[in-house]
């Protein structure tokens, strides 16, 4: 019954609690009723005591019902009307023996409580006023006279009501204070989200910042390695030096080319990620062995700057042709070469591994740097970088890309270094005269 007419609506819904605190009233009205009622009547022994006390109660079961219909306007203006009738009848029979404007100011302040609509509380409180005059008018000219009783009868009277006034004040007033307290509660709620909301909008604004800054650095110096070494080659040209020299400065220029791709192809792919473009899967014949020695070679000459060396190693039963997407592929090893040269330490190694396990691509890239210190932070995440000129999205490309080829990557780290492992499905491939031409590295 305290329930009714509650299950539709969710938890801080304001009606909500409105239409508890009305079903809460009427139970406890008709509760009051029939105990300090029925001791009136006791001590009255008049038979319209008894009458108005049943009537009352029955009347108070009109609330519990609209409100089991969702009538909520009507539920509370039905136990508004039902205790201003109330008050009306019993000020006028019992005249001065009980304080009826004590009641009216509890009658404003159950309006309050269970309507929010302006008019409906106007009229409430315009009501309540004039049921005020009307009994002092009563009190006046007795239209309605008032029980005679003894000195002694309108004391316990006078006590009883006090006693009834006091008990619908606490909890009316224990209403309002839980109400507000869900309100403030609700407030707060809603504040701590706002703030969560802010603090994160404001954590990617920097980041996008640092994003920025840093894909315009690395561009920069990407550019410059491009410029120096066309600079570097015209004047091997006028100078006449040797084929094997220019071709050195051809693929000099054509690693840092490869670089700059790779800085313009994250950058890419992030903005695919963040716009919710879907991956294209496109699956291609081609050479694993090929695609991972020229991806190797092209980074040697990034490792060449910091006298890092790349060593790899394939297995031989590598087959000689896979069918998958060799653009991921090749963009999953840039990526985890890119991120071990960046941590790997002057004059070390970076160890590439190849070979198939279990039906899958399986490959590795090793470096031999400081580790990863904090196993609580997500290095897959975007923006995460120890190296304040990264771009932070390298990683999280890796970790998209392998899940869109339905594979896997680990990373494992210790103070002797760090080693990512992927792991790519593939399926049979049966070279034959129906199979498309293998694509070439």
């Amino acid at each position: 019954m305290v329930f009714g007419g509650t299950r539709d609506l969710v938890t801080h819904d304001p009606q909500r609690r409105v239409t508890i605190g009305v079903n809460l009233m009427s139970l406890s009205i008709g509760i009051l009723n029939l105990t300090i009622g029925t001791f009136v009547w006791l001590i009255t022994g008049r038979d319209n005591v008894l009458a108005a006390v049943v009537i009352e109660t029955a009347l108070l079961a009109l609330p519990l019902i609209f409100n089991r219909f969702k009538r909520y306007n009507e539920a509370g203006l039905s136990i508004y009307l039902i205790m201003s009738g109330a008050t009306f009848y019993f000020g006028c029979v019992l005249g001065n023996a009980v304080n009826s404007p004590l009641m009216i100011t509890y009658l404003i302040g159950v309006s309050l409580f269970m309507f929010s609509s302006l008019p409906y509380r106007i009229v409430c409180i315009v009501s309540s006023f004039a049921i005020l005059v009307l009994i002092e008018q009563n009190y006046r000219y007795r239209i309605i006279p008032p029980m005679e009783m003894a000195y002694d009868t309108q004391i316990m009277l006078r006590w009883a009501a006090y006693i009834a006034m006091i008990i619908l004040v606490i909890f009316t007033f224990n209403l309002f204070w839980k109400n507000n307290r869900a309100l403030l509660k609700e407030l707060q709620r809603h504040a701590d989200q706002v703030k969560k909301h802010l603090e994160i909008e404001t954590q990617e604004n920097r980041n996008k910042d640092k994003f920025i800054t840093n894909a315009s650095h690395e561009m920069k110096v990407s550019f410059h390695s491009i410029f120096s070494v066309i600079s570097v080659l015209v004047n091997d040209v006028q100078t006449a030096k040797t084929n094997e020299q220019l071709m050195k400065r051809v693929n000099d220029l054509k690693a840092a080319c490869k670089i700059s791709q790779s800085i313009v192809d994250n950058i890419l792919e992030f903005e695919k990620y963040e716009a919710g473009i879907p991956v294209i899967k496109r699956e291609n014949l081609f050479n694993p062995k090929l695609l991972f020695l020229n991806t190797i070679e092209i980074y040697r000459y990034v490792a060449m700057e910091s006298k890092i060396e790349i060593t790899a190693w394939i297995s031989k039963d590598l087959p000689e042709y896979i069918r998958t997407d060799d653009v991921k592929i090749r963009h999953i090893l840039t990526n985890l070469l890119h991120n071990a040269i960046k941590y790997a330490p002057d004059y070390s190694t970076v160890q590439v591994k190849c070979k198939m396990k279990d039906n899958a691509l399986a490959f590795s890239v090793h470096d031999k740097g400081e580790g990863i210190a904090d196993d609580s932070v997500d290095i897959f995440a975007p923006f995460v970088s120890k190296n304040p000129d990264g771009l932070g999205i390298g990683l999280f490309i890796v970790k998209e890309m392998v899940s869109a080829l339905n594979g896997k990557v680990e990373v494992a780290s210790d103070q002797e270094g760090t080693t990512f492992s992927v792991s790519i499905p593939l399926q049979p491939v049966k070279l034959g005269l129906s199979t498309a031409s293998p694509h070439h590295n």
